[in-house]
């Protein structure tokens, strides 16, 4: 009996294999397109997305040959190339590894770059249209990305996924959907999100959140740890963060330096008015922030101000004194 169920299962998968060999024979062949698989994907909702997206036909007949052929725990996260051209055999192979064909137009996003920053450059090199992808960087809208669980969707964000759009290099075809792109940049947060201990008494918006703030914050890299505790420190003691960046993201264009004027804009992202976290984060931080907010260095320092001789260096206070005696020290040599 057992013999007979292998013979059954046998013929099944050499009629799966010709009909997909007729498919395709007969099937108007598409472009190459990006395929991307999230960490922890199952492979049935994987198969359903190939099927969606053309490049099989038929979801249960992929997954029974990948069953049949000890191919189905092969699959890999990442970023994929493929087509409605390759046999189901030829499809498991690429997606057993993360290697994708760099080619395209390569963009490159700094560390602490807006949303909207990041539309201008992808719309001026003709990769997308900047209303279209900041419409998917404000709502998430055409995504099934994990990380949509842990980002709040509340009204008071401005962009729900601004925060973890990883700064990068990145290569986009001309007119690429800018689901495609979010989708791509999503990838590469959650790739570096999984390399760190997330802090346990901070959520992942909050955690975005502050890194985005230490990133603007910090011009050297070694302070990035300092400036998180000071933060950590001010929200312990329930003190107002009084962050800069965080009024500079109301503006509509950055100023070099804040006016006392800015510090009274009624806004939830303004950390002068009011107590907490604004209701997300700033910027797109970059790995080194990212790290800082998640391990950020224990001390009593409340305060920081910048030095004057264009180092970056900034110099930290315990208390308001010593604070106000070094911002005066500071502005005097300006």
């Amino acid at each position: 009996m057992k013999q007979n169920y292998h013979l059954i299962i046998a013929a099944a998968v050499i009629v799966v294999g010709m009909s997909l060999f007729l498919w395709q024979e007969n099937h108007p062949s598409i472009k190459e397109q990006s395929f991307i698989i999230m960490p922890g994907d199952p492979l049935v909702k994987t198969a359903e997305r190939l099927e969606k997206a053309g490049i099989i036909t038929s979801a249960k007949s992929f997954l029974a040959y990948g069953k049949w052929n000890g191919l189905d725990r092969t699959v890999q996260p990442g970023e994929h190339v493929l087509n409605n051209k390759k046999t189901y055999e030829e499809i498991y192979t690429i997606l057993k590894t993360v290697k994708v064909k760099e080619n395209g137009i390569a963009v490159t996003f700094p560390e602490g770059f807006y949303a909207r920053q990041m539309g201008d450059v992808l719309e001026k090199k003709g990769i997308v249209n900047k209303k279209e992808f900041l419409e998917v960087v404000r709502t998430g809208r055409g995504l099934d990305h994990v990380l949509l669980k842990d980002i709040p969707n509340q009204s008071q964000l401005k962009y729900r996924l601004e925060g973890y759009l990883f700064p990068d290099t990145y290569y986009f075809k001309k007119n690429t959907p800018p689901e495609e792109v979010v989708q791509k940049m999503l990838l590469r947060f959650y790739e570096q999100m999984e390399q760190l201990s997330l802090p346990t008494h901070m959520t992942v918006s909050e955690w975005v959140t502050l890194a985005s703030i230490v990133e603007r914050e910090a011009s050297l890299q070694e302070e990035m740890p300092i400036i998180a505790g000071v933060f950590q420190n001010r929200l312990k003691r329930d003190i107002k963060l009084q962050s800069d960046v965080t009024v500079q993201y109301i503006l509509e264009k950055r100023k070099k330096r804040v006016l006392y004027k800015d510090l009274e804009i009624n806004d939830p992202y303004n950390t002068y008015k009011n107590k907490g976290m604004p209701p997300g984060p700033v910027s797109n931080p970059g790995a080194a922030a990212l790290k800082a907010a998640a391990n950020s260095s224990e001390h009593n320092y409340i305060y920081f101000v910048a030095k004057a001789d264009n180092s970056g260096a900034h110099h930290f206070s315990e208390t308001y004194e010593e604070h106000l005696r070094y911002s005066k020290q500071y502005q005097s040599q300006f």
